[in-house]
């Protein structure tokens, strides 16, 4: 999808469908890698490796997208610490979890499942909150 939207507007020049479509690209090489490393390896230690990888390439990222003297964005305020760290928890347990599920299932049916989450988000949404996305 991400390329179809992207190819569309391509010819004005779509920085950011661009950016989305290279996460998409990764996002698949990221489950192949989860895939075959959950396999063999623990998935705490796939999802500890997994992160640091993460965490490495983002710096990178920001370097070759800004370049070393670009200001980094400053810390969100305070009030917003602990939220982010439940975000990051949640992200965290979600991994381990996945790292497991390819362990114990078809790879197709752990992704069917990844593309079943935005649906559950917006069910969450309507039923918890009364809000339309």
């Amino acid at each position: 999808w991400c390329a179809r939207i992207v190819r569309r507007r391509l010819q004005v020049g779509v920085r950011l469908g661009l950016y989305a479509l290279a996460a998409r690209v990764a996002w698949a090489g990221a489950h192949v890698c989860v895939r075959r490393l959950g396999r063999s390896d623990d998935p705490r230690v796939v999802v500890v490796w997994f992160q640091l990888a993460a965490f490495a390439f983002a710096l990178f990222a920001q370097w070759l997208l800004h370049g070393s003297n670009e200001v980094w964005l400053p810390l969100p305020p305070r009030h917003l610490w602990w939220p982010i760290a439940g975000i990051g928890v949640c992200a965290t347990l979600g991994q381990v979890l996945m790292t497991f599920a390819y362990r114990a299932e078809r790879a197709p049916t752990v992704v069917a499942a990844t593309y079943a989450a935005p649906a559950f988000g917006i069910a969450i949404d309507l039923i918890v909150f009364a809000v339309y996305p």
